[in-house]
């Protein structure tokens, strides 16, 4: 599956092949709880370009952690369950992006914490849009 997720990187957050791959689960909550607002804005910009243009290439190889949990947001708001979103968003164990999600659950899960730092309801039609017309296309390239 591929995803549009800006490889930008934020000061603090662990950023390269390393990060998505041996990042402990407080890596990523620590992302969590610092950076809702920016996390939010950014799977915004997700929404955004791919309800425009598309979607971009995502290497989850090369991506940072916080890289990782935008793509992880953007794909549960999308309407994937948290561990698919995991599995795409990460190069190796996803454990730690499920635990990070599974820990919004107290914050009221995964919705809840984008519409609180920002996301609003039209991206997430256009989220679920795009997952839908991925997951149609792979349904159609699997039957032939």
């Amino acid at each position: 599956m591929t995803s549009s997720a800006p490889a930008s990187r934020a000061a603090g957050t662990a950023t390269g092949s390393a990060a998505s791959a041996t990042a402990t689960a407080s890596a990523f909550v620590g992302v969590l709880v610092a950076d809702g607002a920016r996390l939010a804005a950014r799977v915004a910009e997700v929404a955004e370009r791919v309800d425009a243009d598309g979607p971009e290439r995502y290497d989850a190889r090369t991506a940072s952690v916080e890289d990782a949990l935008v793509v992880a947001l953007a794909l549960v708001a999308g309407g994937l369950d948290v561990r698919d979103a995991a599995q795409h968003a990460s190069a190796g164990d996803p454990a730690p992006v499920i635990q990070a999600l599974h820990s919004l659950a107290g914050r009221g899960g995964v919705e809840p914490y984008l519409l609180r730092n920002g996301l609003e309801v039209s991206h997430f039609h256009a989220l679920r849009d795009a997952v839908v017309a991925v997951g149609a296309r792979e349904l159609d390239e699997s039957q032939d």
